[in-house]
């Protein structure tokens, strides 16, 4: 029996008031499916729960709505095209209406995958050390390890490339959390995809079905479902892909922390409308866009083609220091995987890669299921498409966080923060009593990381004594890279670096520029190095990012202008860096 269904029908069928929706991340998140719920039970209070490694995007409305009471997740907030706190869930979390539940997307993903496994806990390796270590969930094992305990959603929200009729669905790479939301949900999977194929398609591609049709619900077909994000080909170049919308999501960001605003806009371009409709309102010509980046893109802008010459900012000043200081540590302890979280801190392993040593390279990795990339010039999101056919490896969350990060000897991280203290541990959860956007991967990477290097501007607010909230624990931060200094921070923090600030001042006085606004009290080496600025990692850096979301204004204001799209939005600060920005400045 054919399990096809119109999306809205497909939804008043499955969603019920009171249910628990899991949305899966592969690679993209089931944003039609999203957007769908927020029609059908718009002005109502349906009371719904959102279990999810990333509350982000088209999910704000629901949260925006009052549609849902309760959330299970990893991150919450803005991520594209860079990773920001967002007032709605902040506002909705100091209010009590709606319940937070905070894990990290390893932990997260380990509950999940238990309750698909029929199993009531999983081992786990992270979260010791943490505030998390705290949660309900949270056992201890007889042998003083931690376990999660397992988590079944109601229904499992699914967006993918293809599936046939029978609800036998095809993934493409990277496959980000994979089956287990569906095959762990109660009631199944609610999917939508790009197209419906044939069942002998479907065994000619066997190897990328992920979900079989006996864990679907129903299949609705949804031509850019995943729209504002993007979605891959890779394994099945006959599909059409199409990259993220930046464009409709700056603005979109932009419109959903104005609430009237925001609620105008859902209810005009939303409610009581279609999926089709949707798609029809976006500007001409921007789907075939979207399908073909690489025609007339960023490739064609200025920014890409001509690095402006402005002296280097304070973040680039980090993010040059940083991927000499990965240098180093790769070149001492042979480190062969790198995972670094977004922001400056992925700019910094970006930036090594590019110009790795002889005999010292480490394969990148990004958490959702990719390794071994390259990254390419003129987009700065982490997991953009561009990157995915560079990788020698597409695999899934399980994979790179649960096993890659923690492989012996193999792995270093490389990680920001809101906040470091002088242990070294990392906050980028609650800060003032403000939820900022969670762990992410960054608990899992720092609790099993060979070693991790921080990097966090150098802010009194920023570096701090004492953490409200440990987000990361410090046991393997082993360096910190701020836009003055390099410190080892075992056993207690030292000075060992001061870096270039493109002034006249002589390395002891750049220690003292350094020391200035440090609120610890450190050892300083008596030799500290100088680590230079070149001006080509500056350019390969302006290069990567040329809409300048990570690496800060410009001082020439014309120069800041042509490095950002006429669609972007100029204000847009980029990481998890940079998220406590607002409260440091106040």
């Amino acid at each position: 029996m054919s399990k096809v269904l119109p999306l809205d029908e497909a939804v008043r069928r499955a969603v019920k008031p009171g249910m628990s929706l899991h949305l899966t991340l592969v690679h993209s998140r089931p944003n039609a499916l999203i957007w769908e719920i927020v029609r059908r039970f718009w002005g109502t209070q349906p009371g719904l729960a959102l279990i999810a490694n990333g509350v982000t995007g088209p999910a704000h409305a629901l949260v925006h709505g009052g549609l849902v009471t309760r959330i299970v997740s990893a991150f919450c907030g803005d991520v594209f095209p860079s990773a920001n706190p967002h007032p709605i869930y902040q506002q909705a979390f100091l209010d009590d209406d709606v319940e937070l539940e905070v894990w990290s997307m390893l932990t997260l993903h380990q509950r999940i995958r238990a309750a698909a496994e029929g199993l009531p806990f999983a081992p786990t390796r992270s979260l010791a050390g943490s505030s998390m270590e705290n949660n309900d969930g949270v056992i201890r094992l007889p042998d003083g390890s931690l376990g999660v305990v397992a988590l079944a959603p109601d229904l499992s929200l699914v967006h993918a490339a293809a599936a046939d009729e029978d609800g036998n669905v095809l993934f493409t790479a990277p496959f980000g959390e994979g089956s287990y939301g569906a095959m762990a949900a109660r009631h199944g999977a609610l999917v939508s995809v790009e197209q419906l194929v044939s069942r002998e398609y479907v065994r000619r591609h066997s190897h990328l079905v992920r979900i079989p049709g006996t864990y679907v619900k129903s299949v609705s077909v949804a031509p850019y479902g995943a729209h504002p994000q993007g979605l891959s080909n890779q394994g099945l170049p006959d599909l059409r892909p199409y990259t993220d919308d930046y464009a409709f999501q700056d603005s979109y960001a932009e419109t959903s922390r104005d609430r009237d605003r925001f609620t105008q806009w859902i209810e005009s371009s939303l409610v009581g409308r279609t999926h089709d409709d949707y798609l029809a309102d976006l500007p001409a010509g921007r789907l075939d866009q979207l399908s073909a980046p690489t025609k007339g893109s960023w490739r064609q802008s200025p920014a890409y083609l001509d690095p402006p010459d402005d002296p280097p900012t304070p973040e680039e000043r980090t993010a040059c220091a940083a991927a000499q200081v990965i240098a180093e540590r790769v070149h001492e302890r042979q480190y062969e995987h790198l995972l670094a979280g977004l922001g400056v801190a992925h700019l910094a392993g970006w930036l090594f890669q590019r110009g790795e040593p002889e005999g010292d390279s480490a394969a990148l990795m990004a958490e959702i299921g990719m390794f071994d990339f390259e990254p390419q010039e003129g987009e700065s999101f982490i997991f953009h498409l561009a990157n995915v056919p560079t990788c020698a490896l597409t695999t899934d969350i399980a994979t790179v966080l649960g096993i890659l990060v923690q492989s012996p000897g193999k792995g270093l991280g490389i990680l920001s923060a809101a906040q470091i203290d002088a242990d070294g541990n990392l906050n980028s959860t609650w800060v003032a009593g403000k939820y900022i956007v969670g762990s992410g991967g960054a608990n899992d990477v720092a609790s099993v990381a060979g070693e991790v290097i921080a990097v966090v501007a150098q802010h009194p607010r920023r570096l701090v004594d004492r953490l409200e909230y440990v987000t990361s624990p410090g046991k393997q931060v082993t360096r910190l890279v701020t836009d003055r200094a390099v410190f080892r921070m075992k056993p207690t923090p030292c000075l060992v670096g001061v870096i270039d600030q493109g002034t006249d001042l002589d390395v002891p006085a750049l220690v003292e520029h350094a020391l200035d606004r440090l609120p610890w009290t450190v050892d300083v080496d008596p030799k500290p190095r100088l680590y230079r600025v070149e001006p080509e990692e500056v350019r390969q850096l302006r290069a990567f990012d040329p809409q300048r979301r990570f690496l800060g204004r410009l001082q020439s204001s014309n120069r800041q202008a042509a490095a950002v799209s006429s669609e972007m939005s100029p204000d847009a600060s980029g990481a998890e860096v940079e998220v406590a920005r607002d409260h440091a400045d106040e």
